[in-house]
């Protein structure tokens, strides 16, 4: 029931990013540093429903603070299980997954079911708002169909994000450089009908820094 209920998530999430809205510029690489205080400030204001936070700007801080390296929730399982009827238990290993990964959209969900739950409906809709904003941002206005409409990541993480909000199932992965810009092609399929879809993702911001190795190679 509640893996039922995140893939129902997925799907108005996925719709609401399809909806009109102003396209972003893909992520540039530079050198910029980690701003705590910033971030911080930034993320209590999100938390707030501050709809005037920049959240592309949100994402590329967490992604320097880790490394550039989006690793997946390895408390997911463990909350879904939770959900179904400890959701106060789940919401405190939410939690503790927002306050390491902010930017990761998936806990953000399950806060939102669980706040559901809890019957704390305004702190359930901030939550909603969050996944939104945060998948608006990775599609940039775009549908990632080719270079030119590829969503923008920050981590290889978001891109399995996107493809789990698109109901796709990952197949495969290509490396292209095309233009002067970096991209990963993500092979997937649809997790019902079973189409084939490639999905494009602008790279630019991390590719080759993960895990610092920008910094070991030079």
């Amino acid at each position: 029931m509640t893996m039922n209920r995140l893939r129902t998530m997925a799907m108005l999430a996925a719709l609401a990013v399809s909806c009109p809205a102003e396209t972003q510029a893909a992520s540039s690489p530079g050198s910029a540093k980690f701003d705590a205080p910033a971030f911080a400030a930034a993320v209590q204001r999100a938390q707030a429903g501050d709809a005037g936070v920049d959240y592309q700007w949100l994402r590329q801080q967490q992604a320097i603070r880790d490394s550039y390296i989006g690793g997946p929730w390895p408390d997911f399982a463990r909350v879904n299980t939770l959900l179904a009827d400890k959701p106060a238990d789940a919401l405190k290993v939410v939690q503790a997954r927002i306050a390491q990964n902010w930017a990761d959209l998936v806990p953000h969900m399950a806060a939102q079911i669980a706040l559901d739950k809890l019957g704390r409906a305004d702190e359930a809709a901030r939550e909603k708002a969050i996944v939104i904003a945060l998948a608006r941002s990775i599609a940039g206005g775009h549908h990632g169909k080719d270079a030119a409409d590829a969503f923008n990541a920050v981590t290889t993480g978001e891109e399995y994000q996107m493809l789990m909000l698109m109901g796709l199932k990952p197949a495969g992965q290509r490396l292209i450089t095309q233009d002067g810009h970096s991209f990963d092609v993500m092979d997937a399929a649809d997790r019902t009908s079973g189409e084939k879809h490639a999905v494009w993702f602008n790279i630019d911001f991390f590719f080759g820094k993960e895990g610092g190795l920008d910094k070991l190679i030079k």
